[in-house]
C-alpha cells in the first residue's frame, strides 16, 4: 500500500515535484509506514553537491545546515560519494553537522540512482537502535527506485503534470494520451511485484501491464536462465528460464524464442543483451535481427519493434520485445518510460531471485558460531549476528554504527592496526589473532579474518569480519608454553626460555652489532647433602628462596633462569658507557664486561651465604659461578652457556668460587668428558681389577684381614688414580655398578683364600648411595655371601660424610646388616663432624684412625694427643681402633704404646695383588 500510495502522490499531484516528494515522504514517515522512519529528506543530486529539495519533520536548524552539502560531507555526502546504502543505530562521530538540543537517533540513507546516474538522496530519521530486516530493506529499495525515477524524469522542471503535458493530445505525439498513464507503468509493476506468486507469474501480468496501459498490440518477456554465466552459453543451453507473451498469433508464436531454447531468433538478441541498451527497428524491411523477428514483424503487420534488456546492477536479467503499431511509435520518452519499467521489473526478478540465497546467508549468519559483524567503508558496524553478541557481551544495538575499535583492549600496538587498514584497502583480506576486551572488562583473544567486499566495479562497499573466540586455547597455549619455558618449582625461566631469548635479543641487535654479555653458570655447592639429610620437600624450599634471592640481586634487564637441579643460570646484559662528549654509546671493553661479571657473581656468593631458614632450620650453603663472555668468548648462546658450564667446574674443583672461562678450562672439561666415557668402557670390558692392602696387629705385625682398593689400568696401559674416577664415578652414577662389581670381586677371592686356609678378613669401601636405596640389606647380603662367604669375614666401612644423606636410612640399613653378622668400621675417623651421640647409635666395630695424625705421631704432641684420645674412646665403646697409614717404626711403636689394635699402611706393605698376599702371610704370619 505504501508503494501504491507513492506513485499514486507523484503521478496525480498537480503540485511541484518537490511538493510531491514533501506529501511522500509524510506517507513513508507516518506510523502506518511499514519502515521505522519518523523524519525524513530527499536531497537533488546537483554536480557534485546536494541540495535539499524537501523534507519532513526535520528540525529547522538542520534544514538550515543542510540546504546544500559538499561530496563527503556528513552521512549523506558520504552516501553520494559510495553510492552505497548507509544506516547507523546512534549519533556518532559522521555526524558532522549537529544542532542543539540534538536528542539520540539513527538514520537510514539511499541513494537514488537511475539508469547508472546518482539523481539524489534519501535521508530517514529512525529512533535509536533501530535495523530494518529483510523485509523492510526490500520496501526501502523500492521507495528509492520510486523516488529516482521520479527525479530523473520530473525533477527540476516544474509540476508533473506539466510534464506530461509536453507530450499530451494536441502536442507532436498523436499517442501523448497514453503517455498520462507513464507512472501506471510504475503503479502496476509495483503493485505485481508484490503480489506475484512466481517469477513466470509475475512476467505473465507485467507483460499485460505494458500492453493495456502502454497500448501495445503485443508484448514479449523472456528471463536468463543463469544471469551468473554470459547470457548467451554454447549451442544446447538453456538461455531463457521462463517466457512470457500477450498479442502474438498462434503463428507468430511459433517464431518467438521459448523456454529452454537457444536458435536463430535468439542469437538475434545478442547485440542488445550484450551492449545493456534499448534496440529500436525503425522499418521491418531493414529489420538486422534475422530472418525469424523480419518475418515476425511482416506476419504481424508491425513496422516497428523495440527491444529492451531488463538490466539491475549492471546484470542482464531478461529482454522485453514490443512491436510497434506505427512508424513513429517509440519516440525517446515512450523509451524512457519503457527502461522505467523494465528497470524496476529488472529489480523486482534479482530481488526474487536473490531472496532465497539471502534467506540462506541471512539464516547462516544468524546460526553459525562464529562472530560475524559488516562495516561500511568508513567502518561503521551496520551487521552483527547473534554469536558475536555472545562472543562479546554487547548487543546487536549497542553495536550499530559504531566501530569495532570499541572492543580493543589497548594491549596490541597501532602499528598492528594501521597495517590492518592498509591490507584491507589494496582489497586484500587480513588475518591475525585479536587481543581484545570483552562487555564486562575481560581479555577476549579472537582469531578473525577480514575481507573486503567488492561490487562489480571492483570498489569496496563493506567489510567483513569472521572470527572464533580462541581464549580458552590462548590461556591453554600460555599454560602449556610457561611449562615449556619455566621451571614449575621455583618459576624462573629454564634453559630453553634463556636459550630463545638470547637468540631474540641477538636477532634484534640488542646483544651483537656492538653489544655485549656475560653468562654466569651457578652451583649451588653442597645442595644434595642438604636434600638427602632433610627429604626432597624441604630442598626444594630450600632452591625457591635461592632462586627468589637470585632474581632480588640482579638487575631488572638481566635474566635468571634455572639450568636443573641445582644449577642457575644468570644472562647479564653489558651496561654500556657514555663517553665523555655524549654523542654516541661507546662499547664496553672485554675486560670491563668480565670485571662487571665477576662483581655480579661476588655479589652473588655473598647473597647466597647467608642462612637460608626452611622450616625452622638455618642453613648455610656456598656457590661456585663459571663465567663466559658473548661474544668475546663465544659467538652463540650454546656455546656461551657451555663455556660457562666448564668454567663453573674449574671454578668447584680450585676451591676459588668463582672462575673466568678460558680455552684451557675446556681442556679440561674435555679430559673429564674423556674420562667419563672411559669409565663406563672400564666398566663394559673389565678394565678394573682389585689390589689389597693387609690390616695387621700392631703388636705381633700378624695379617688379620685386607682392604680391597679399586685400580684401574686402561686399555692403553695408562694407571688412572682412584682419586681421579672415583669421584667422578660418584657425579655420574656410575659407584653402584662399580661397588657392586669390587663386592662380588673380592667376595670370590675372599672364598678362595680361606679354602687355602689364610683366615683373613675382607674390608670393602661403601658409598652412601649403596647403602640409603631400598633394597640395599638384601642386595649387599646377597654379595657378601657369594660363593660360600660368610658376613662374619666382612668389614664395611662408611666415612662420617655418610651421614649428611638421609642419616635415618643409612643407619637403618646399617643395624639390618649388622643383625645379619657383618661388620662396620667408621673411616678417616677425626676428619668429619661425626657426634658422639651419632656414634654411639651406629652398630660400628672399628674406628679408624685418618692417616693425617698418624703422619704427626712422632712430631706434634697434640696429633699424639688426638690419637690417644680416639684409641681410649673406642676402647671405651667396645670398638677396636686401627690407624691409617703407619709408615715408620717410631709411629708404630708409639701407636702400640697408645694401646691401638691395628694399623695398616706402606711399613708392612702397600696394596698388592692378590696372588702377593700369601707370600706375605708366609712372612708375618696370621691370625689363627
Amino acid at each position: 500500500m505504501l508503494i501504491q500510495g507513492l506513485l499514486n502522490e507523484i503521478v496525480h499531484s498537480e503540485a511541484p515535484l518537490e511538493a510531491a516528494l514533501e506529501r511522500s515522504l509524510q506517507k513513508i514517515c507516518s506510523r502506518e509506514a511499514p519502515v521505522g522512519a519518523r523524519a525524513g529528506a530527499v536531497f537533488y543530486a546537483q554536480g557534485e553537491e546536494l541540495r535539499l529539495a524537501a523534507q519532513y519533520h526535520v528540525h529547522d536548524q538542520l534544514e538550515r545546515c543542510c540546504g546544500q552539502l559538499a561530496p563527503g560531507q556528513c552521512l549523506c555526502g558520504r552516501v553520494a560519494v559510495s553510492r552505497q546504502p548507509l544506516s547507523c543505530t546512534g549519533v556518532d562521530e559522521r555526524h558532522e553537522i549537529r544542532y542543539q538540543p540534538m536528542s539520540d537517533h539513527g538514520h537510514v540513507i539511499l541513494p537514488l540512482i537511475s539508469r547508472g546516474a546518482l539523481v539524489g538522496v534519501l535521508n530517514l530519521k529512525t529512533d535509536p537502535g533501530y535495523v530494518a530486516d529483510g523485509q523492510e530493506q526490500a520496501i526501502l529499495e523500492a521507495i528509492a527506485n520510486i523516488l529516482a525515477l521520479a527525479i530523473a524524469q520530473f525533477g527540476g522542471d516544474g509540476d508533473v503534470a506539466g510534464r506530461l503535458g509536453a507530450v499530451a493530445p494536441g502536442n507532436a505525439d498523436p499517442q501523448a494520451d497514453r503517455f498520462q498513464q507513464a507512472f501506471q507503468f510504475l503503479s502496476e509493476t509495483a503493485r505485481h511485484a508484490l503480489s506475484a506468486k512466481s517469477e513466470g507469474h509475475f512476467i505473465e501480468t507485467l507483460a499485460e501491464t505494458v500492453a493495456d496501459v502502454g497500448g501495445y498490440d503485443a508484448v514479449w518477456l523472456g528471463l536468463l536462465a543463469n544471469t551468473s554465466r554470459p547470457p548467451m552459453g554454447l549451442s544446447g543451453e538453456r538461455v531463457f528460464d521462463s517466457t512470457a507473451q500477450v498479442g502474438f498469433s498462434a503463428k507468430c508464436s511459433t517464431l518467438l524464442p521459448s523456454r529452454g531454447e537457444s536458435g536463430p531468433q535468439v542469437e538475434a538478441l545478442l547485440e542488445v543483451l550484450q551492449t545493456g541498451k534499448p534496440y529500436v527497428v525503425e522499418k521491418a524491411a531493414d529489420c538486422q535481427l534475422g530472418g525469424h523477428w523480419r518475418t515476425l514483424l511482416e506476419q504481424g503487420g508491425w513496422p516497428t519493434l523495440c527491444i529492451l534488456p531488463l538490466v539491475h546492477h549492471w546484470e542482464t536479467v531478461g529482454v522485453m520485445a514490443v512491436p510497434g503499431f506505427s512508424a513513429d511509435t517509440f519516440t525517446p520518452a515512450r523509451i524512457a518510460i519503457l527502461r522505467d519499467v523494465v528497470d524496476l521489473a529488472a529489480c523486482e526478478i534479482q530481488y526474487r531471485r536473490t531472496a532465497g540465497e539471502r534467506d540462506l546467508l541471512a539464516t547462516a549468519n544468524e546460526q553459525i558460531p562464529e562472530s560475524v559483524f559488516v562495516t561500511d567503508p568508513d567502518g561503521y558496524i551496520v551487521y552483527a549476528n547473534p554469536a558475536f553478541e555472545r562472543q562479546t557481551g554487547f548487543s546487536r544495538d549497542e553495536v550499530l554504527g559504531r566501530k569495532p575499535s570499541m572492543l580493543k583492549s589497548g594491549l596490541m600496538p597501532e602499528a598492528f592496526y594501521k597495517q590492518l587498514w592498509a591490507t584491507l584497502n589494496r582489497g586484500e583480506s587480513f588475518n591475525a589473532v585479536f587481543t581484545n576486551r570483552h562487555k564486562h572488562g575481560t581479555l577476549l583473544y579472537e582469531e578473525k579474518y577480514l575481507t573486503p567486499i567488492k561490487n562489480k566495479q571492483g570498489q569496496i562497499t563493506h567489510f567483513i569480519s569472521t572470527g572464533r573466540d580462541i581464549t580458552d586455547r590462548h590461556h591453554l597455549e600460555r599454560q602449556l608454553e610457561r611449562l615449556a619455558y619455566h621451571d614449575p618449582l621455583t618459576d624462573l625461566p629454564n634453559r630453553r626460555f634463556l636459550l630463545k631469548k638470547f637468540d631474540q635479543l641477538t636477532r634484534s641487535g640488542e646483544i651483537g652489532q656492538g653489544q655485549q654479555a656475560a653468562i654466569l653458570f651457578i652451583d649451588i655447592n653442597d645442595f644434595k647433602i642438604v636434600n638427602d639429610a632433610l627429604g626432597h620437600a624441604a630442598g626444594d624450599r630450600l632452591l625457591e628462596c635461592i632462586a627468589d634471592r637470585l632474581k632480588r640481586t640482579v638487575r631488572d634487564q638481566d635474566e635468571v633462569a634455572r639450568q636443573g637441579g641445582d644449577e642457575f643460570i644468570v644472562l647479564m646484559r653489558a651496561e654500556r658507557r657514555h663517553p665523555r662528549s655524549g654523542a654516541e654509546d661507546a662499547q664496553v671493553s672485554e675486560s670491563q664486561l668480565a670485571e662487571d661479571a665477576s662483581a655480579l657473581a661476588t655479589r652473588i656468593i655473598q647473597v647466597l651465604r647467608r642462612p637460608f631458614v626452611v622450616d625452622g632450620l638455618e642453613h648455610h650453603i656456598g656457590a661456585s659461578i663459571g663465567i663466559s663472555l658473548f661474544p668475546h668468548l663465544g659467538s652463540d648462546p650454546e656455546t656461551v652457556i657451555s663455556q660457562a658450564d666448564t668454567a663453573m667446574y674449574r671454578a668447584k674443583k680450585s676451591g676459588n668460587r668463582i672462575a673466568l672461562y678460558s680455552p684451557d678450562t675446556t681442556a679440561v672439561r674435555h679430559r673429564r668428558l674423556s674420562l667419563e666415557g672411559r669409565l663406563y668402557h672400564a666398566l663394559e670390558h673389565e678394565e678394573f681389577c682389585l689390589h689389597y692392602q693387609p690390616i695387621w696387629a700392631i703388636g705381633s705385625a700378624r695379617l688379620l684381614g685386607v682392604e680391597a682398593l679399586l685400580r684401574w689400568t686402561d686399555a692403553d696401559g695408562r694407571r688412572l688414580s682412584p682419586g681421579e674416577f672415583i669421584p667422578l664415578a660418584e657425579e655420574i652414577g656410575l659407584i653402584d655398578p662399580i661397588g657392586e662389581w669390587v663386592f662380588a670381586t673380592a667376595a670370590e677371592q675372599l672364598v678362595r683364600w680361606r679354602e687355602a686356609g689364610l683366615p683373613l678378613t675382607m674390608s670393602v669401601n661403601l658409598a652412601v648411595s649403596q647403602l640409603a636405596e631400598p633394597e640395599a640389606v638384601g642386595k649387599i647380603t646377597n654379595l657378601a655371601t657369594r660363593g660360600g662367604a660368610k658376613p662374619g669375614w666382612w668389614c664395611l666401612e662408611v666415612t662420617e660424610n655418610l651421614f649428611m644423606h638421609d642419616a635415618e636410612t643409612v643407619e637403618r640399613t646399617m643395624h639390618s646388616l649388622s643383625e645379619r653378622g657383618l661388620g662396620f668400621a667408621l673411616d678417616d675417623f677425626g676428619r668429619g663432624y661425626s657426634s658422639l651421640a651419632r656414634l654411639k647409635s651406629l652398630p660400628l666395630d672399628t674406628l679408624k684412625i685418618d692417616k693425617i695424625f698418624v703422619d704427626e705421631l712422632e712430631t706434634n704432641a697434640q696429633a699424639r694427643s688426638i690419637v690417644a684420645a680416639i684409641i681410649e674412646m673406642a676402647e671405651h665403646m667396645s670398638m677396636r681402633s686401627l690407624a691409617e697409614g703407619v709408615e715408620t717404626d717410631r709411629q708404630r711403636e708409639i701407636l702400640q704404646q697408645l694401646g691401638c689394635d691395628s694399623g695398616q699402611g706402606f711399613w708392612l706393605s702397600a696394596a698388592r695383588p692378590p696372588e702377593d698376599i700369601s707370600t706375605l702371610v708366609e712372612r708375618f704370619g696370621c691370625r689363627v
